[in-house]
């Protein structure tokens, strides 16, 4: 091989080693900020690749439509239901980084003389303090 040859092939080389290396780096540090994700934004620790889906149970969750403190009118809720089935999916993953606006806007789209109502969100996740499983509420309130 000629001495080009061979700082090409050095380079290459070097190259590929970095290119590991920072691979490795973010292997390493990413399952880091995933917790840190799922401890402020309860983001699911069964999504975006963590391996916390190995130490909790997957937490559960169920999105109600509330106007005046009351049930939304039986006529209304299947008429959302696409709505509130996406949402809920991507509740479970993305935690409350993930805003129920397209609920809220289907709402108002199929209850024109609606003026206000509650989005409200019950996670039913573990608690390892505890050792159980605990209940936590979200309201999002929606005015006209």
């Amino acid at each position: 091989m000629t001495p080009s040859h061979e700082r090409t092939a050095a380079g290459t080389t070097l190259t590929k080693t970095r290119v590991l290396m920072a691979l490795l780096a973010c292997f390493a540090v990413w399952p880091l900020v995933q917790h840190a994700l799922v401890l402020a934004y309860d983001v699911s620790p069964w999504h975006y690749c963590g391996f916390a889906m190995y130490c909790v149970p997957r937490p559960r969750l169920k999105v109600d439509v509330e106007s005046d403190g009351r049930p939304m009118d039986a006529r209304i809720r299947p008429r959302i239901m696409p709505w509130l089935v996406a949402y809920a999916d991507r509740r479970q993953a993305m935690g409350e980084l993930a805003a129920p606006d397209s609920v809220a806007r289907a709402v108002f789209a199929v209850a024109p003389d609606l003026t206000s109502f509650d989005i409200v969100v019950t996670t039913f996740a573990f608690a390892p303090a505890s050792a159980s499983f605990e209940r936590k509420e979200r309201r999002y309130s929606y005015k006209r």
